[in-house]
C-alpha cells in the first residue's frame, strides 16, 4: 500500500496543472502556446523518454525511484521561484523526468513484495495511480490555490515527492529485487521487439488516443449541446474520470479469478467504441451522455491494469518488466500528444461533433485488433533471475 500511495504523489504534479492554469497564465502572461506547452510536456517526455527509463530501471530500480522522487520533489519547490515560462518549463521538464522514473520502479517494486497470486490484483490497483492521484489533486488543489496561490500548490506537490520517496527509501530498504542488469542494445531490441511487447504498446497506444481526446474535449461537448454551466461540466469530468478508477481496479481482480489478459483488452475496446459513438451522437441526454462517458472511461480502465499486471509475463525476467513498462509508458504519452489534435481535426473538418465517432470507432477496432493478435501470440514465462 505505501508503494502506491507514494506512487499516487507523482500523479500530483500532473493533476495540479489544470486548475492551477489560468493563474499561471496572469502570473507569467502565457500566450495560449506557452500554456499548451506547460500542459503537453509530460505527454512529450513520456512518449520520448519513457523506454529509456525503463532500461534505468532495469539497471537500478530502487536508486532509479529514489531518483525520481527526488527530482520531481526538488523541481517543484525550485519552480517556486519561477517568474518567466523558460524556468517553469525547465523545472516542469525534470518534474517530468521524475514522474517517468516513479511511474516504472513503484510496478517493480509492488511486484516484488506480492506472492504470485496476488500480483495480477496488484497491478490492476497500480494502473488505478494516475486516475487516482489525479483526481484528489483536482479536488484538494481549489483551497489550496485559494489560501496560498499556484506557489503554494507547487509547494505542497514537492514536499509530497520528498516524502514519498523517505518513505520508500526505509520501506524498500530491505525488500529482495531482481538482480540489476545493464542492458546493451541487443538484450533491449531482444526484450521488445517481439510480438506480445509491440501488441501491447500497440494497445495502450490506442487506449491512450482516445482516452486524452474524448475527456480532453467531454466540457466543451457538454457545454455546447446541453444547458448547462462551467461549474457542471468541471463536476461530470472529474466524476468520469474518477471512473476509471473502477476499471484498473477490476482488470486486476478479473484476472486473478482467471480471466486471460487479451479477453480483457477485447471487452473495453469494445465497450469504449460504442460508448464513445453514444457520447458524441447528439441522440441523447445530458444524463445518458455522461453515463455513458463514465462507461467509457471505466471501461478503459481495464487496459492499464491489464497491461501492467502482463508485463511481469512477456520477458525472460521479472526485472526486464520495467522495459516494458517504459514502453507502455511511452505508447502513453504518444497517445495523448496525436489523440486530442487527431479527433479535432475530423471535427472541425466536418463542423459537426458526431464526427468524432468516426475517429474514436477507428482507434477501438485498432485496438480490438491489436486485442485479438494479443491472444495468440505466445507470452515468455516469468524466470527468477
Amino acid at each position: 500500500m505505501l508503494y502506491f500511495v507514494a506512487g499516487c504523489t507523482s500523479a500530483i504534479h500532473v493533476g495540479k496543472i489544470p486548475t492551477a492554469l489560468p493563474e499561471l497564465t496572469e502570473h507569467l502572461g502565457l500566450s495560449l502556446v506557452g500554456a499548451s506547452l506547460i500542459v503537453s510536456l509530460f505527454s512529450m517526455l513520456s512518449a520520448g523518454l519513457g523506454l529509456l527509463a525503463g532500461v534505468y530501471a532495469v539497471a537500478a530500480c530502487r536508486g532509479a525511484a529514489l531518483t525520481g522522487f527526488l527530482c520531481a520533489g526538488i523541481a517543484s519547490l525550485v519552480g517556486i521561484i519561477s517568474e518567466s515560462l523558460t524556468v517553469l518549463l525547465l523545472t516542469r521538464a525534470v518534474e517530468g523526468l521524475g514522474w517517468i522514473l516513479v511511474a516504472v520502479t513503484m510496478p517493480v517494486l509492488l511486484a516484488a513484495v506480492s506472492n504470485q497470486r496476488d500480483k495480477p490484483l496488484v497491478m490492476g490497483i497500480w494502473g488505478a495511480f494516475m486516475p487516482l492521484g489525479i483526481t484528489v489533486t483536482l479536488l484538494l488543489s481549489p483551497m489550496i490555490l485559494e489560501s496560498g496561490g499556484w506557489r503554494l500548490l507547487w509547494q505542497f506537490s514537492g514536499l509530497a515527492s520528498l516524502i514519498a520517496g523517505l518513505l520508500v527509501a526505509w520501506a524498500s530498504r530491505r525488500v529482495v529485487l531482481p538482480e540489476p542488469i545493464r542492458l546493451q542494445t541487443a538484450d533491449i531490441v531482444a526484450t521488445i521487439w517481439r510480438p506480445a511487447p509491440l501488441l501491447m504498446f500497440a494497445c495502450f497506444l490506442t487506449y491512450s488516443a482516445q482516452f486524452m481526446a474524448v475527456t480532453s474535449f467531454l466540457p466543451t461537448l457538454l457545454l455546447e449541446r446541453y444547458p448547462v454551466t462551467l461549474a457542471m461540466t468541471a463536476q461530470w469530468a472529474a466524476l468520469v474520470v474518477a471512473a476509471n478508477i473502477i476499471g484498473n481496479v477490476a482488470a486486476g481482480w478479473l484476472l486473478r479469478r482467471g480471466f486471460t489478459a487479451a479477453s480483457l483488452l477485447i471487452a473495453s475496446m469494445f465497450l469504449m467504441g460504442v460508448s464513445a459513438a453514444a457520447i458524441f451522437s447528439g441522440l441523447f441526454s445530458l444524463v445518458m451522455t455522461v453515463c455513458a462517458a463514465t462507461v467509457f472511461t471505466a471501461a478503459g480502465g481495464l487496459i492499464p491494469g491489464t497491461l501492467f499486471a502482463s508485463a511481469q509475463k512477456v520477458v525472460s525476467a521479472p526485472v526486464l518488466a520495467g522495459v516494458v513498462i517504459g514502453l507502455i509508458l511511452q505508447a502513453a504519452g504518444l497517445g495523448q500528444l496525436i489523440g486530442p489534435p487527431l479527433m479535432t481535426t475530423i471535427v472541425e473538418w466536418a463542423d459537426d461533433w458526431a464526427a468524432a465517432i468516426l475517429y474514436t470507432t477507428l482507434m477501438s477496432l485498432s485496438g480490438l485488433i491489436c486485442a485479438l493478435c494479443f491472444m495468440r501470440v505466445p507470452m515468455e514465462p516469468s524466470n527468477t533471475c
